[in-house]
């Protein structure tokens, strides 16, 4: 399957945008930490990021906050 040109949905208009950081400094790419989601004081907040991050972005850096620890915690057991 060849493709000349890439179909009008995965086409997004650019957008101008001011910028609110320096030239030189690269946006951050987003952060999700997974402890939060599951934790019920934090996961909407986290839900939130995580909606943003696929919306926006199309990737995020997974963290595990806690959760790493708790595991390697259980196999030291």
């Amino acid at each position: 399957m060849k493709m000349e040109e890439i179909p009008n949905r995965y086409v997004r208009p650019k957008i101008e945008v001011e910028p609110t950081i320096g030239d030189d400094v690269q946006p951050e790419i987003p952060t999700v930490d997974l402890s939060r989601l599951l934790d019920e004081r934090s996961s909407e907040e986290e839900s939130e990021k995580l909606h943003f991050a696929c919306e926006e972005w199309g990737f995020f850096h997974v963290s595990l906050g806690c959760i790493f620890f708790i595991v390697v915690r259980k196999f030291s057991e």
